[in-house]
């Protein structure tokens, strides 16, 4: 039988870098994200313009009015 026409590909080439992260790492970051959005009493308008929460507002910030 003849070999197939076009180019070989050779994947012993292809190598995988270890990740720098495990399931268990990914299972934390899902659960602070889910808890942020839980906890997030912006309105919708508010999150489609992109402002941010209170306790990260600059606005929110301000000293006795200054």
């Amino acid at each position: 039988m003849a070999p197939p026409r076009g180019p070989r590909r050779n994947f012993a080439n292809h190598r995988v870098e270890a990740r720098g992260y495990s399931p268990d790492d990914i299972k934390a970051r899902l659960l602070e994200v889910a808890d942020r959005e839980r906890t997030d009493t912006r309105t919708e308008a508010q999150r489609w313009l992109g402002d941010p929460p209170r306790e990260r507002s600059a606005l929110a910030q301000r000293v006795n009015g200054k």
